[in-house]
């Protein structure tokens, strides 16, 4: 059963001095390709729902539910005997694996957790890690990372997760530095980090705790010194993530993502502060700033976003610049004046403030 929708449209219909409304219905779904968007914006935990969406005879269909299921519910390993762990083995048991696009649609929705495996023993065989990235996709890691953009409504964890296992499977894919360093993914950071923090800030139940036999002792929440290593540690995680998967010359192209999410996150809407902004400002190497990040930033070097971007380093000197540290001065002068040049205006902002 496939879930048709249904619109109305009535018309008022005149024929001489008399006239009369009638009324026409149109089926306006009642195909996979027309409930993308229902698929994608749902947990896809429960078999019954998702059957309503589409033929299970469509390959495209097939793929698209194992994908969502496998990214919404990427935060920790999910038993086989899990229905909707069961329902995807399904789906994918008769599928004809020797034809490379059957190939790409199943593989691709496998890509996004390292346990599909464990779920799908089927395909033991296929290691996304290491198999040529064609087997995976035509269309390469921009269509995996589309795919992540494009969800509305997901877990933080999933969709962090589910970035990282992306840039394993497409280590030193030479797209990396221009794809991982625009605004969804440091955002998809930010909010897995401070997902986090809220959580132990603010920790669940927020009364004491009774032990058997004693009395009742209050939950330990962290220190600030410990919230600030806490992100210290996640961010030097991702940082060696980047430094395995970014093509060469790895400092550019490192730097030119830090320098990117930094530039990207000054000129969003998102909520940032400066215990944001300032671990990623600080591992900007100086030394290797390139003209890379002109060729991934593009349109967004507008005059506007540059003047943004400008004056915020000024207006913030003061926490981001060691002044007994030549070299934390020298970073900071060296990224005014990349970015001074960048500015097709070449309106001159003075780095010393």
């Amino acid at each position: 059963m496939i879930i048709k929708q249904y619109t109305s449209k009535r018309y008022l219909v005149s024929w001489g001095d008399t006239s009369y409304e009638t009324k026409e219905t149109f089926i306006l779904k009642t195909s996979y390709e027309a409930n993308k968007r229902e698929i994608v914006n749902r947990k896809c935990d429960d078999p019954n729902g998702l059957l309503l969406w589409g033929s299970l005879d469509d390959l495209e269909y097939k793929s698209q539910l194992i994908k969502m299921f496998l990214i919404h519910n990427n935060r920790g390993f999910l038993g086989i005997d899990n229905s909707m762990v069961q329902f995807t083995s399904n789906l994918i048991r008769d599928v004809p694996m020797d034809d490379l696009k059957t190939r790409q649609c199943i593989l691709s929705a496998c890509a996004y957790t390292n346990n599909y495996k464990i779920y799908y023993p089927q395909l033991i065989e296929y290691d996304v890690y290491t198999i040529p990235k064609t087997e995976i996709s035509s269309n390469g890691l921009s269509s995996s990372m589309e795919t992540l953009s494009d969800i509305g409504a997901i877990d933080t964890t999933s969709l962090f997760n589910s970035y990282i296992s992306i840039l394993r499977v497409y280590k030193k894919d030479f797209a990396i530095p221009y794809l991982f360093s625009d605004l969804p993914v440091i955002i998809s950071i930010l909010n897995k980090i401070n997902s986090i923090v809220y959580n132990i800030v603010h920790p669940k139940p927020k009364t004491k705790i009774k032990l058997y036999g004693k009395e009742p002792i209050n939950q330990k929440t962290m220190s600030v010194k410990e919230l600030c290593s806490y992100r210290q540690t996640v961010l030097n995680n991702i940082h060696n993530e980047l430094i395995d998967a970014v093509p060469s010359p790895v400092n550019d192209n490192l730097t030119a993502i830090y320098v990117c999410w930094l530039f990207n996150l000054i000129n969003s809407h998102y909520p940032f502060g400066m215990v944001d902004i300032k671990p990623i400002y600080v591992r900007i190497n100086p030394y290797a700033l390139s003209n890379e990040i002109k060729g991934i930033l593009g349109y967004k070097l507008s005059n506007e976003n540059i003047t943004k971007f400008i004056t915020f380093l000024q207006d913030n000197k003061l926490e981001l610049v060691d002044n007994s540290n030549y070299e934390s001065e020298e970073k900071y002068q060296a990224i005014i004046f990349l970015f001074n040049d960048y500015n097709p205006n070449k309106i001159l902002f003075m780095p010393y403030t």
